[in-house]
């Protein structure tokens, strides 16, 4: 997804997609374990989002994070979209710049 910019942060978001070829209770599942595995090989083992939300400034209504990645630039979180009328549940990374 390209780079957008909200409350003077920059950020991005990396979802994993299905294609239909997986059922939606698999999709979810392997979609959640794909990000993990994405993160872990290139960033390393996340830590839990509990108290870490606040400090980011693009986390959207109506999803949950949980787990955290930080370096010097950049603060990562894995986040769970719940479904709503409007879009599908889901998990996804959200990117922001520090």
């Amino acid at each position: 997804m390209d780079t957008r910019e909200i409350n003077n942060t920059r950020y991005s978001e990396i979802h994993a997609r299905n294609h239909k070829s997986l059922s939606d209770d698999e999709y979810l599942s392997i979609s959640r374990d794909a990000l993990i595995k994405l993160m872990r090989e290139n960033i390393g083992e996340g830590a839990s989002a509990k108290n870490k939300i606040q400090s980011f400034n693009c986390v959207p209504e109506g999803v949950e994070g949980e787990l955290f990645w930080e370096n010097k630039t950049t603060r990562i979180l894995l986040l769970h979209k719940f479904p709503s009328d409007t879009s599908i549940e889901e998990y996804y990374l959200l990117v922001e710049a520090k």
